[in-house]
């Protein structure tokens, strides 16, 4: 074999011993009950998302009743780049990531025009 490709038992002591094996669950219980803490706090962060995008939703539907009474256009350019920049702004400033926070926002602009097609065609 290559000489040159291969390490010394040395060597490979030196890389075995830089190495972290991780594990699924910590060591001790107190480093357990510090994430389900977290964990706890994130499920209900997750549970207010859904709420809010809910309350969210509710509101798109009332929209696309005035935009039907209206006769106005489901998907208005002008106030989708407004959505955009403003939130990407905002999003910036609590430091999130610029591309998270605009795949974010898509999703959730396609629904609400999904939600406003759906509702103006019946």
């Amino acid at each position: 074999s290559d000489m040159a490709q291969q390490i010394t038992p040395e060597t490979l002591n030196n890389i075995l011993s830089k190495l972290i094996v991780r594990t699924e669950n910590p060591i001790n219980n107190d480093g357990l009950s510090n994430i389900e803490n977290i964990r706890k706090l994130l499920s209900d962060v997750d549970n207010e998302i859904l709420k809010l995008l809910s309350e969210r939703m509710q509101l798109v539907s009332t929209i696309a009743n005035h935009k039907k009474q209206y006769n106005m256009t489901v998907f208005q350019e002008t106030r989708w780049s407004e959505i955009l920049e403003k939130n990407m702004k905002n999003g910036i400033e609590m430091g999130l990531n610029p591309i998270f926070i605009t795949e974010l926002f898509k999703t959730i602009h396609q629904e609400s025009i999904e939600i406003q097609s759906n509702l103006i065609s019946n």
